[in-house]
Parts: C-alpha cells; sequence; structure tokens
C-alpha cells in the first residue's frame, strides 16, 4: 500500500530539483567525498571535487529491525519511507518564514551516522520521561523538527521549549514546505 508520503516526498523533491535547475539551469552540486560516496552522484567529481547530484530511489530499503530493537518501538511508517525511499543530500526548505535543514539519507555512511545519532535522541527522551520523537529537519537556533513516532505528528521542539504541533503528518508537513535552491 502506498502511503501519502510516498507522493508528498517525491513531489517536495522534485520541487527541489525544479528550483535549483530555475536559478542555476542544472542540477544541484555537492562537495566529494570519495571516503563516503552517494548513490545520488552523476559522474564525477571536477577539479574543484565539486560533484552534481540528483535524488535517487532506493532500490532496497534499510532493515529498520535493529533500529527499532533499540528503540523499544516500531519506527513510524512514514519515518521508514523518509529515511528509506530516497537517496538524497540534505537540502534547505522554508515554511511560515524559518528556514532549516532536511535531515535526508545521502549515502550508506550518513545512514550509520543518522541511526547512531537517532539512538542518542532517543535514549535522552527516555531519560527525561518524553515521549520517543524522530528529528526530520534542523533550524539554525538548536529547534528541531519531528515526528512523534507513536501518532506520526510533527511538532517543533527544541531544548527547554514546550514542542509546538505544525501538521498532522509527514506528508501534509511536507505538502507545504518550499525548497530553497543553493
Amino acid at each position: 500500500m502506498r502511503l501519502p508520503i510516498h507522493a508528498s516526498l517525491r513531489s517536495l523533491l522534485e520541487r527541489y530539483i525544479d528550483a535549483v535547475r530555475a536559478v542555476s539551469g542544472d542540477l544541484p552540486v555537492t562537495d566529494a567525498d570519495p571516503a563516503n560516496p552517494s548513490p545520488c552522484e552523476v559522474g564525477s567529481a571536477d577539479g574543484d571535487e565539486v560533484v552534481t547530484w540528483r535524488p535517487a530511489r532506493r532500490e532496497i530499503a534499510p532493515d529498520f529491525r535493529p533500529l527499532e530493537a533499540a528503540l523499544g518501538a516500531p519506527l513510524h511508517e512514514d519515518l521508514q519511507v523518509w529515511f528509506g525511499a530516497w537517496w538524497c543530500i540534505p537540502f534547505e526548505a522554508q515554511l511560515g518564514g524559518e528556514t532549516f535543514v532536511l535531515s535526508l539519507i545521502g549515502s550508506p555512511g550518513d545512514w550509520d551516522r543518522a541511526r547512531e545519532s537517532l539512538l542518542r535522541h532517543a535514549a535522552a527522551q527516555v531519560a527525561q520521561g518524553e515521549d520517543l520523537t524522530v528529528p526530520v529537519a534542523a533550524l539554525y537556533d538548536g529547534r528541531y523538527i519531528a515526528v512523534h513516532n507513536r501518532t506520526g505528528e510533527v511538532i517543533l521542539d527544541g531544548p527547554r521549549r514546550e514542542p509546538l504541533r505544525l501538521a498532522p503528518s509527514l506528508a501534509a508537513w511536507i505538502d507545504r514546505l518550499t525548497p530553497v535552491p543553493l
């Protein structure tokens, strides 16, 4: 069964590529990392060690069972799509005057680091007696956008702040985003 998140995420990625092409006439670029190549890379790095990229559909989704076992809960299905449907270099987006970086997975090495970060985040929440949320974007002031793992609601959260509900689902939040071409 295809969830609304599939179409919303694909649309966001297409809107980002369209926005970059409107500004630069080409695909986005990123610094090449030979130690951590991305399936998103198109061609080889140039002389400045910059490589062109575009989102790439993942042929095989990651196995979330080890993460779920460590979390002690199944990962919300919207989050499984967010982290598992596409390879994509993180990029900026805006909503309501706020700019943030989307926590997307650009390579297997990125997934390893993201998984460890999610486990640290979950451990801190458990220690504080909070419900499990999973960050999907970071603002530049320490706040973050997260998905409530049980309900799927999207919230704005951060240190010493009361969570603010932004959307009933990840798909509903994504549909409102404006990609920022770099």
